[in-house]
């Protein structure tokens, strides 16, 4: 996959695209090629699109099987997480 190094990018272009990088939950690479994607007009692929949809139900999968597992069972005289921390705080 060719690579693309972008020298003397603007500040106020790099915050731009970190800002909307955070708020989608992206990297900043992913966002800098959604953004030119947009800007060029150009469609992902098929094979990107598969792969991405690939991906997706991969995760799905995963949480599938964490959310079958048995939970583990707490002992009845197992503390609290609020007594824990109190107890913590009060011991400094």
């Amino acid at each position: 996959m060719p690579a693309l190094q972008i020298r003397a990018l603007p500040q106020d272009v790099y915050d731009l695209l970190a800002e909307t990088a955070k708020r989608q939950y992206r990297s900043i690479t992913q966002q800098a090629i959604v953004s030119l994607r947009e800007g060029l007009d150009v469609a992902e692929t098929d094979t990107a699109q598969l792969a991405s949809a690939q991906r997706v139900a991969q995760r799905e999968a995963i949480w599938a099987r964490i959310q079958a597992m048995e939970k583990p069972k707490t002992p009845k005289n197992f503390p609290s997480p609020a007594g824990l921390v109190r107890a913590d705080r009060d011991s400094r």
